[in-house]
């Protein structure tokens, strides 16, 4: 698949989640007890409609917007609080759509993939920053920051 389709693909799937979770969220607001949720998951159907553009203009951000996975935990708590366990399945279309960006990144960055493996070097510069991300010395963005570094990507 070229880069264009790539691309047109990526931002269809933000647009389906977007609409998903739009019309999820204004059916569970007519439920008072799903309210909350419904609230929320509007806003997360409306940020998924505005990444869509984003993807498609290649804006070089959208790929730091994928790496944490804070949001897409929150609105699943939420769902399973206050919403329907449906929502669930929804985030994990999300993470889905999140993987599927991560993989295609250098369409964002116009950086070219690299075909040479790690080195023994840079696994172990990788497994030392991993145990720095979980011993919280390192946050998720910087551990990515500095795995692209390694990787040279």
């Amino acid at each position: 698949m070229g880069d264009e389709a790539t691309l047109k693909q990526l931002a269809d799937y933000e647009r389906i989640s977007g609409v998903i979770w739009i019309v999820f969220g204004a059916l569970q607001v007519l439920f008072v007890f799903t309210a909350i949720a419904g609230i929320w998951n509007i806003f997360a159907g409306i940020s998924r409609l505005r990444m869509a553009k984003l993807i498609e203009r290649r804006d070089a951000s959208v790929p730091a917007s994928y790496e944490s996975v804070t949001q897409l935990v929150i609105i699943a708590v939420i769902n399973a609080l206050f919403g329907a366990m449906i929502g669930i399945v929804f985030v994990g279309f999300d993470f889905y759509v999140r993987d599927k960006v991560l993989q295609h990144q250098s369409l964002f960055t116009g950086q070219v993939e690299v075909d040479d493996p790690p080195t023994t070097n840079d696994l172990d510069a990788l497994e030392r920053m991993a145990r720095m991300r979980d011993g919280g010395i390192l946050t998720e963005v910087e551990f990515a920051a500095q795995k692209r570094r390694i990787l040279g990507l």
